[in-house]
């Protein structure tokens, strides 16, 4: 867990080595935010206790893997927001799975208010892009890592 620093203060969870994780945090900071970075790196893992005394205004969640506990999403003081990448119809992990599974035309992603179920808290955004016949699992999901990292800052700018 790393502080960084100013006024409105956000609780940033991401995933540890992903890119745009780190372009986000970055994004953060260049929007003068005080941010608190909290890495996962696996499923399952536990989230550091010192987590739980952070007093923070947000809770932006981007590619993490923890499952936050209610008792942390009711300390915040504004919003938590999870920034998922899939679109509405596919909650949960592997979704890009099913998309290509069921040749769907289009994915997407869709930034959503953290409630203590996973993934059913209210839709803020959702942005659907086409799938295009020579996508793949890779191609597909950097596509969609991209949309999920410039949703993040259309929304956090605005």
């Amino acid at each position: 867990m790393t502080s960084l620093t100013n006024s409105t203060s956000v609780l940033f969870f991401g995933r540890k080595g992903d890119l745009y994780s780190k372009k986000c945090i970055q994004h953060l900071l260049d929007l003068n935010f005080d941010v608190i970075v909290v890495w996962s790196s696996t499923r399952n893992e536990k989230l550091p206790s010192a987590t739980l005394s952070k007093n923070v205004d947000y809770i932006l969640c981007f590619r993490s893997y923890f499952i936050l506990s209610k008792q942390l999403l009711e300390s915040v003081k504004f919003q938590c927001i999870n920034f998922h990448p899939g679109p509405p119809q596919y909650p949960g992990s592997g979704g890009i799975n099913f998309a290509l599974y069921n040749d769907d035309k289009f994915f997407g992603v869709t930034v959503h208010l953290m409630e203590e179920k996973v993934d059913s808290g209210k839709i803020l955004v959702s942005k659907h892009f086409p799938v295009s016949e020579n996508d793949n699992l890779k191609t597909l999901l950097n596509r969609t890592h991209e949309e999920l990292f410039n949703i993040f800052k259309e929304f956090t700018t605005n």
